[in-house]
Formats: C-alpha cells, structure tokens, sequence
C-alpha cells in the first residue's frame, strides 16, 4: 500500500487541491489553510517530508491556480445517502468515512459560476448526528488513506476500498451547479429574532444616563456636543488643534453607538483616524465605557522572553523556515548569524508535537509552533537602565508557508507590543552615525530585506510595527538626523508614515518618506 506521501502525489497528479492534516487529525497543520494552495509538486514534497505521517485534506471551492472547482457532499446516515444519489448525478469518486458510517460524494463546480458557501442541507432526528450538508468554498475534507482519529481506520474509496491509490481525476468528475443544491435543500421557517430591540442612546427624546454624562462632560471641555439622532451626538474634536488646517479646520467628530450597545468614537480628520472612544474617556476624565476590556500587559514576563528566544535554532535546522526566508530573496544562514530571527527547535516524533512554550505564545488555542508560526523574530524597546540602548521584550512569530509566499504575523497573546520595534542589534544607532540616518521598515518583510544591506547603505534601522512609534523611542535618536520611512503605498503605510512623521516633527528631526 502506498504511504501517505506517495499519495499525496497522486492526488496533486490527479489535479486534487490538497494539503497537509495534523497525524491521525481532521484539522490542517497551517491556521490559514483556506488562502493556501499546494500548486507545484516541490511543495507537496516537501510538506509531507517534514511530516510524513501527515493525513491528506481537500481544500473545496474555487483557487486561481487550480483548473476545477471541486465540491463535496456530507452524506451521514443511509437515507440522505439515497436521496443524494436519486438527486444528483452518479460520481466515481465516493468515500466511506474511517468511523464506518458516513462518507463523501465528490464533483466539480460549474465553471463561471459563483461557488456557494457550505451549507447544512437537512437534519435528522434529534440526538442523532445524521445530516446532508454541502461543503463548497473554503471547507476541508478528509479524503482516502488517511487514518481516522477515533478508529485509526483508514478513510477508504467506495469503488476501491482496498486501494486508496485508485483516485479518480478531477476532471472526470461530473458537474453540478446551483440547481441541483436547490433540489436538495429543505425549505426552512424563518429564523425567529434573538433578543428585542438593540440598546438606544436616547429613550422616548431623553439622552439615557450614559449619554448624559459623557454629552455633559464634552460641554464642560468646550467641545459643544449636538445631538444628531438615537444613536449619536457630534462634538468638535478635542485634539483639533493638531489638524493639518489648525483650530479653525473643519473638526467634527461623533460619538455613536454600535448594534450592541457598544460606544465608539470617530473623527472625521484623518490625523484622528486612529483615535478610539477610550482615548476620548481620557481626555474627558471618564471611566471606560462597560463594553472595552481592560488595558493589555504592555510585554511578557522578560524571564519567560529570554528563555524562549534562548530556545531558538539556526533557520537552516528547520526546511519549511529556511524555504520562506529564500522566497523572500533572505539568506537563512545570514539571517541566524546577524542575529535577525531564528527557529524555534523541532518536537519529537512527528514533527508537530507540542513545544515548550510560554502561554502568551499561542494562537487559534494552539502553540506558536503548532499553529506553524516557527520562525522567531525578537522586538525591542528602550531599555530604561542603559541610555541609547534597547532591550529584547517580546518576540514576533512568522507563519511558516513556503509555497504561495503568503506571510502572516502574530505578537504575543494578552499583550499589546506598543512602542516595541524590530532590531538587529541593542545599540542600533551605532550603524547609523556617519550618514546620521535612521531607516524605518514598516512590516517585518521589508525589515528583513534592509537588514541584510550593508549598514552604510541604510544607516540604523527599526522594523515598525503597529503602535511602534512612540516618544521614548524618539528620545533616543539624535535631533540632527533624519528619519526615512520605507512603507507600502496603501493604509497601513499611510498610517504608519503619518505616525513617525508626527513622532520625528516632535523631535525637531527631518523626514522623509519611501513608498516600497
């Protein structure tokens, strides 16, 4: 019988759009799964060589890089089985479930048509777990060879369930659209309402308690407030001052409230584009607002940082690591030793156990390492008992995908990172003193790309990340230099730019802005 990675390949020769389960798991190995897509043959070989063990999944729906759209049909209990069959067309590519019961009916979607959503087509009895359901976008689906994690059966194929090699092509399969997924759904009632009426600002034309005390504490502070409707009030902006026009700009702003009674605060100036109701609580003396959890911990405990950036291995030791930094044109070898990033050390066994890691280093309720965010990189933030220098207080996870060259980023849970930055090194000025230059990278992707130039072409630089400009960090640079900015032309870098140009005009420093 073929292992799993020579099956795996047969499913990519077949045109199957696949991708790596946890062993003896239904749930992918990568938090993204949907945006993903094994589309060259390197990458399914070296998926299933970092963990050969690993169960083979369908990704349904549509993908610009996959010729057929392939859909499935959950059919759980014999009688949505036959009237599945007596609906829809006969397809060679049938599966019974490793539970023994249950199984899938695979086709292709009809071209130029909008794939639909899965989908609960009808139930059974009540304390039954029957059902007929469509799986269509963006669903994952245990296909043939895979070991199921209850039974330890393997998943098998109707018409050859001895043989899970006996997969049929993607584009023999036959093809359904939105007329056949009509004939099996079951009419339903409408679904009743939950709850009565949302929360108002005003009851009966009388601002309720809460409106009342913040409408009268923006007049105590001059800001003239105006009630617009139920829901909102206008006040001028108490930071209007700093306006690109001054005082005398236009300057509204309003205070509405949300569909659960939640408070939210926007200014329609966008020097203000960031500015939340918690800042306008503070600026009026007001307690929070009952919907807005409390302050985050600004970093983790810094035993617990040091000990895991201590824990972390050259990029080279892990594939997939070493993989993503060489699609980002990095050196993975130059990387480790210019101390930019590292990865975090591999579990035993399969490959995917769980690493000893802190437990604000986790996401989706899994562990960095788990949820693929392997590749380690250290933020740093003014080191309060060293003058010019910074110190290591959090780290940063990279997700680990070495085919699409899609990356995702994560900080640490519970925490907010604000005024922490990406380095290579404490004293980062120190690069930067001939040309009297500090670079600012937004995104730890052009981070690393500047990182690798020779520091006289760049002069000191600092990865920035959301909330990383901030006045302690611009205390330590030198009021005679000047501060680029290497931003994306879109939002983000717009807002990032906006925010380091307020930060250096602060300081008395130039500035001066690349879009990249």
């Amino acid at each position: 019988m073929k292992t799993l990675a020579e099956l795996a390949l047969a499913y990519f020769a077949a045109g199957w759009r696949i991708q790596p389960l946890r062993p003896r798991k239904k749930s992918p190995v990568l938090c993204a799964w949907p945006q993903h897509c094994y589309c060259e043959v390197e990458a399914v070989v070296a998926a299933w060589r970092y963990a050969p063990e690993s169960n083979i999944g369908l990704i349904t729906g549509p993908h610009p890089n996959v010729a057929d759209t392939l859909v499935a049909f959950d059919c759980d209990g014999d009688h949505f089985l036959q009237r599945a069959q007596a609906i829809l067309p006969p397809t060679p590519a049938r599966t019974i479930s490793g539970s023994g019961h249950g199984g899938h009916m695979f086709y292709r979607w009809a071209p130029g048509v909008p794939c639909a959503a899965t989908m609960k087509l009808e139930r059974g009895a009540p304390g039954t777990h029957e059902e007929l359901a469509f799986h269509g976008a963006r669903a994952n689906i245990v296909l043939p060879g895979s070991i199921h994690p209850d039974t330890g059966l393997r998943y098998r194929w109707v018409h050859a369930p001895d043989d899970p090699g006996a997969i049929p092509p993607a584009s023999s399969l036959p093809i359904i659209g939105p007329s056949e997924l009509a004939a099996l759904r079951t009419p339903r009632s409408a679904p009743k309402k939950r709850g009565g009426e949302r929360p108002r600002l005003v009851v009966d034309g009388t601002p309720g308690e809460s409106l009342k005390m913040m409408m009268s504490a923006c007049e105590s502070k001059g800001l003239a407030p105006r009630l617009l409707n139920a829901d909102k009030f206008a006040i001028e902006c108490p930071w209007r001052s700093a306006h690109s026009g001054g005082a005398q700009s236009y300057s509204d702003s309003a205070v509405l409230m949300g569909p659960q009674g939640s408070l939210h605060y926007n200014c329609f100036h966008s020097h203000c584009s960031e500015r939340k109701i918690t800042d306008l609580c503070e600026f009026l003396g007001l307690p929070l607002p009952g919907h807005v959890r409390p302050a985050l911990r600004r970093f983790p405990p810094e035993s617990e940082v040091r000990a895991l950036l201590a824990s972390i291995e050259s990029p080279v030791s892990d594939s997939l690591v070493a993989a993503m930094l060489e699609r980002q044109g990095a050196d993975p070898q130059l990387v480790w030793q210019s101390k930019l990033a590292g990865a975090l050390p591999r579990g035993n066994g399969d490959g995917l156990a769980e690493c000893p890691a802190p437990s604000w280093a986790r996401v989706y309720r899994q562990s960095w390492y788990d949820a693929g965010y392997r590749l380690m990189m250290p933020l740093w933030a003014p080191d309060p008992g060293a003058v010019g220098l910074l110190r290591e207080v959090a780290a940063l996870g990279a997700l680990v995908h070495p085919v699409t060259g899609h990356r995702a980023y994560v900080t640490p849970s519970w925490h907010t990172c604000a005024g922490a930055v990406l380095a290579p090194r404490p004293d980062f000025l120190v690069e930067g003193a001939d040309r009297k230059l500090l670079t600012v990278a937004v995104g730890p992707d052009r981070y690393l790309q500047l990182a690798l130039r020779r520091p006289s072409a760049r002069g000191a630089l600092v990865g920035s990340l959301p909330g990383s400009a901030t006045h302690e960090l611009m205390a330590l640079v030198p009021q005679e230099w000047q501060v680029l900015v290497v931003a994306p032309p879109n939002a983000n870098g717009d807002a990032a730019a906006r925010a380091w140009r307020r930060r250096a005009e602060d300081r008395g420093c130039a500035f001066r802005r690349i879009a990249a």
